[in-house]
């Protein structure tokens, strides 16, 4: 089977569900073919992977024509008349609404069937009625989708039109797990004491991750644990720096440039504890009810349990339901709570059980053949 993926976005090594997808598929003898613009984080190193890289002044411009209907038209005479053009495929799979869009001039020019994958919702309430009206008029040419719960894709479905029954469900994570001891690498690293535990937080720093607030709730944390945190792509902002002047022996930054999120093993497998706190902040497309409803769509904290991290996550949904049950770390409703919690926890005792979450429900592996059957079918009608 040859599959195209339109993965505008381009943030392929970032997307550990994605990347592991689109391993699997390729180890299972299909041939891949993702279009995205070009960069360090659109890189695949699997030989029936093939990456069709695209101008990042074309990328941006169709971004721009597709947020109206009416103009959508030269959109679509950019991707047929400009390079690259896509190869032979059996099946287009867009990824996210800008994938779709793409995805959907492409299938039909090459007639091809077309499917989505989800990893964001944009809600009808939340942006103009143009943005999502040409949304909604390329789902109609969608067969399948995928989304990560049962929330997500009854809201995908909602928002886009697309049957809810036509919605695979597939958490966001990578595969295989990375089982490890408890290295002294960040503790070298960066001078911590051996008797510290240490919390990681790695991922976006902004403020619908809490992250400037869970550095304000330091002082308050038991003397035998400190805080490392690690942006998503290797920078340090300004606050940051101040707030690691201010508790040296509490915060550490880390501005290390990892190739992918699964890169981070070694990180990591050196820490105690993974934090990943979520807040909708409504400012922006992506973070308003597309973070108010996350349920199991964080890589972040999938890509923690792969590791065998224990996790500190508030209130998100379904994942907050498992964390809590299965003992897989903690769930606060605020920041305030972590201090008092942190001084009871063992991170240990949790390790063993976060691997076998990550194995039994999260593994993209485990969703490889429930995929598989759903492109097959499509193709064969």
């Amino acid at each position: 089977m040859r599959i195209l993926f339109v993965h505008p976005e381009g943030n392929l090594a970032n997307n550990p569900n994605l990347s592991a997808v689109i391993e699997l598929l390729a180890s299972s003898g299909h041939e891949i073919v993702v279009r995205c613009p070009h960069g360090n984080f659109a890189q695949h190193e699997h030989p029936n992977v093939r990456v069709l890289g695209v101008s990042r002044r074309v990328q941006s411009k169709l971004f721009e024509l597709s947020n109206h209907p009416q103009k959508w038209l030269l959109g679509k005479l950019l991707l047929t008349l400009l390079p690259p053009t896509a190869p032979p495929t059996d099946i287009i799979i867009g990824v996210d609404r800008q994938g779709l869009i793409e995805g959907a001039a492409i299938a039909r020019l090459k007639n091809v069937p077309l499917a989505c994958w989800s990893y964001e919702i944009f809600f009808s309430a939340e942006c103009s009625s143009n943005f999502k009206a040409l949304e909604r008029r390329e789902a109609r040419f969608v067969r399948f989708a995928v989304a990560q719960d049962d929330l997500r894709a009854r809201l995908l479905s909602e928002e886009t039109g697309i049957p809810n029954e036509w919605i695979l469900r597939i958490p966001v994570a990578g595969t295989k797990v990375r089982p490890e001891e408890r290295t002294r690498y960040l503790n070298e690293r960066f001078g911590i004491p051996a008797e510290r535990k240490i919390a990681v937080f790695a991922g976006s720093v902004a403020e619908w991750t809490m992250a400037r607030k869970l550095v304000d709730s330091l002082p308050l944390w038991p003397d035998d644990w400190v805080l490392v945190m690690h942006d998503r792509y290797g920078g340090v902002s300004e606050w940051q720096r101040v707030a690691r002047q201010h508790f040296p022996d509490r915060f550490y930054l880390s501005d290390d440039s990892f190739p992918s999120i699964e890169g981070l093993g070694h990180f990591l497998h050196g820490a105690d504890l993974g934090i990943a706190l979520y807040h909708p902040t409504y400012d922006s497309l992506w973070t308003g009810r597309n973070i108010a409803n996350l349920g199991m769509s964080s890589g972040k904290i999938a890509t923690y349990m792969q590791h065998g991290l224990p996790v500190l996550i508030n209130e998100l949904g379904e994942i907050s339901g498992h964390v809590r049950e299965k003992a897989l770390g903690m769930v606060v409703r605020d920041v305030s709570e972590i201090p008092r919690i942190l001084r009871d926890f063992d991170p240990e005792s949790a390790r063993s059980r976060c691997l076998g979450f990550f194995q039994e429900h999260l593994d993209a592996k485990l969703y490889l053949h429930e995929l598989e059957r759903a492109l097959f079918a499509i193709i064969a009608k």
